[in-house]
């Protein structure tokens, strides 16, 4: 009823008399922007759009921007398009409500104005203030504006983008110059002002910046008007700008493989190509390690633990999202990348514990298998942790044919093809040999991980049945190492187990769980748990909790 209510009063403002009465009563629709049912919220949006038209009403005194921002950011998790369940989405922004669609119509010349007087410089200051003050609705705005632009203007976007990354990295390896006595809180407090300044009204968007004639109109207030030059130090800032840049390439999607778009994907590579997301990626890389580790930088220890957090999360975003831009372009145009990456790897089971808990490799795992190394990524992980439990010491672990495991539950006999896979010969890209436990928290990372990177990486693994199967037999034989560890206590054999085993084992039971369900969600029809988390839930129950609740007796 609230639909067909608000579709009616549209469709009397085709009739130019009606302005005048509908003027001062259109406010108190307002709040059904709102409304819990998306048919509803859809109608208002249909009826700005007509009122945008309109001249003499506006529709932000219809619905006030703040609102229709607020709108836009939430509509982020209402997914109203069909979704497959073998194609994995990294970001649910790229399934767009139809609300959402309808509002980035709405405020597309506000954001991203376009006409014979406005230049790119234009457009830039317009997107760096909207990912300054309203990142969330930001990340929607630039997911679905590719339903609205030309393919030619969101590559041209994003390559801009890229040269304000680029420069704002430069500035941040400059010394400041402007105010030598307060270089170093300058730079401390960079982020911290970034972060309040959202909250004050003299950088929201202006009604005049939404007039109607959007195209010309411009911000109350430029995102630089205080005077600060544009720096990587403003890590939020960078993040935004990077995810941004992702977005725009994601948003694209198949287009841009096209015939006809050709020469808008080589201005990618161009622009993308070389040093730049190798430079970009370890200067960011190194400033979240310089906020990790216990130097004796001033403007560094005057930060409070909890901005210690923020700064290197919006580090971690940056490069990740630029690892993600990476992973669609081959390997041989991002120069130096792939070196870093197997340092990288490796350079982390060197590193403390606490360290690597907060360390997350899922990015860099994920670009190794967008460029076609999921098998490789698989083999290796399963290698490291089938060790973890073939071996107690220097002692061989003793799998027996009276397990009570079931070898229908983990398989134990590799394939041909699985066998001819791992004799292939050894790629440019070197895949460096974890520790156990590093493997498994890598694992575990990627198996319940939110974030794109992890959900790319996952998906990756499942779609591919020689790593589903190589790590799923790895992780199996964590089963085998518990029930034999039951065994010899139940019979008084003396067999010692370290906690850090233990700790193993429980992350590898995680983990084959976790498997078993993603590997059946992956499915179509009817989901129902599988014979590998029957089997596991059996054990569980059977074997570990009979164990546990005797030893308590």
């Amino acid at each position: 009823v609230r639909a067909s209510a608000v579709t009616s009063i549209a469709l009397l403002l085709d009739a130019p008399q009606s302005h005048a009465v509908l003027r001062s009563l259109l406010p108190s629709l307002g709040n059904l922007i709102h409304d819990n049912i998306e048919r509803v919220r859809l109608s208002v949006v249909k009826l700005l759009l007509r009122v945008k038209k309109i001249k003499g009403i506006k529709f932000y005194h219809v619905v006030p921007v703040d609102h229709l921002l607020a709108r836009l950011a939430a509509e982020r998790s209402n997914i109203t398009t069909t979704r497959n369940k073998k194609v994995v989405t990294q970001d649910p922004a790229f399934n767009a409500s139809s609300v959402a669609i309808a509002l980035t119509d709405l405020l597309l010349n506000s954001y991203f104005p376009r006409g014979e007087h406005v230049t790119g410089a234009d457009q830039i200051r317009r997107t760096l203030t909207f990912l300054t003050n309203h990142p969330d609705a930001a990340t929607v705005f630039y997911s679905n504006i590719s339903r609205q632009l030309s393919v030619n203007a969101v590559c041209k976007l994003a390559a801009m983008l890229l040269k304000c990354l680029c420069a704002s990295v430069e500035a941040d390896s400059q010394p400041n110059v402007h105010d030598n006595s307060n270089s170093s809180s300058g730079t401390m407090n960079t982020n911290k002002k970034s972060r309040t300044k959202k909250r004050k009204s003299s950088t929201i968007l202006s009604e005049k910046s939404v007039s109607n004639d959007e195209s010309s109109s411009t911000l109350s207030q430029d995102s630089n008007s205080d005077g600060e030059t544009l720096s990587a130090s403003n890590t939020s800032l960078m993040a935004s700008i990077a995810e941004t840049i992702y977005i725009l390439w994601e948003s694209l999607g198949p287009s841009i493989a096209e015939p006809e778009n050709e020469s808008c994907y080589n201005f990618l590579l161009d622009a993308f190509s070389g040093a730049v997301i190798t430079d970009v990626h370890s200067h960011f890389e190194q400033k979240a390690n310089a906020y990790l580790s216990d130097d004796n930088d001033q403007s560094i220890n005057l930060l409070t633990d909890n901005e210690h957090a923020l700064i290197r999360r919006d580090c971690h975003r940056t490069c990740a999202a630029l690892l993600r831009c990476a992973g669609k372009m081959p390997p041989r145009s991002v120069q130096g990348l792939a070196s870093h990456l197997s340092h990288k790897l490796s350079s982390l089971c060197k590193q403390d514990k606490n360290i690597r808990k907060v360390v997350n490799v899922s990015p860099h795992l994920a670009l190794l298998c967008l460029w076609g190394k999921t098998d490789d990524v698989a083999l290796s992980l399963a290698r490291v942790i089938s060790q973890a439990f073939e071996c107690n010491g220097n002692t061989s672990f003793p799998f027996d044919s009276n397990s009570t495991i079931s070898n229908d539950g983990v398989k134990t006999r590799r394939s041909a093809r699985m066998s001819s896979s791992s004799e292939r010969p050894i790629s440019p890209i070197t895949i460096p040999e974890l520790t156990p436990d590093v493997a498994l928290t890598v694992l575990g990372c990627i198996l319940s991980g939110p974030d794109p990177s992890c959900v790319a990486a996952r998906g990756s693994l499942l779609a591919s049945r020689i790593s589903c199967e190589v790590i799923e037999n790895a992780l199996g034989k964590a089963m085998f190492f518990a029930d034999f560890i039951l065994k010899s206590n139940t019979n008084r054999g003396g067999f010692t187990v370290e906690e850090t085993e233990i700790s193993l084992i429980l992350s590898a039971c995680e983990s084959y769980g976790r498997l078993a369900l993603h590997k059946e969600a992956m499915k179509s029809g009817p989901t129902c748990l599988n014979d590998q988390a029957k089997t596991l839930l059996s054990w569980i129950t059977g074997k570990l909790i009979f164990s546990s609740h005797n030893s308590k007796g």
